[in-house]
């Protein structure tokens, strides 16, 4: 989760973490965040996590290139991710699995038998490509 918020068609299960919104049971055992303080659009300024009262871009900031995260970076991060000035280019991603951003570490090989449970396949598509054989 950034900023207490998750990318479009995932849920927030926690203050940190999104889940595939196909894969919430209950949506009254959500633990939703307060919205995020706005800002006018005028001013170029990253969005704060509510729970923690800072911001959490700069620890986010890989995903201000990533094709599938575009929507959420742009509102969330923007000073961070030099969406201001317009000059960021997105790529497409490449065929490789996802390290996690507070680790470095690519977790995917342990998480090689969700590749083809029907509740993780949307996530381990987007995170684990490459080890759960899509490209």
């Amino acid at each position: 989760a950034l900023n207490g918020f998750c990318p479009s068609g995932y849920t927030l299960i926690s203050p940190t973490e999104c889940c595939p919104s196909a894969s919430v049971v209950s949506k009254s055992s959500q633990i939703s965040g307060q919205p995020s303080s706005t800002t006018p659009s005028s001013s170029c300024v990253d969005k704060i996590n509510p729970n923690t009262g800072k911001s959490d871009c700069t620890g986010m900031k890989s995903y201000c290139t990533n094709s599938a995260y575009l929507s959420l970076m742009r509102d969330q991060c923007p000073s961070t991710c030099g969406y201001c000035s317009g000059t960021v280019t997105v790529t497409s991603t490449p065929c490789a699995d996802k390290t996690n951003p507070r680790t470095g570490v690519n977790e995917c090989p342990g998480m090689k038998a969700y590749c083809r449970q029907s509740d993780y396949l949307t996530l381990m598509k987007s995170e684990c490509p490459r080890t759960c054989g899509y490209c």
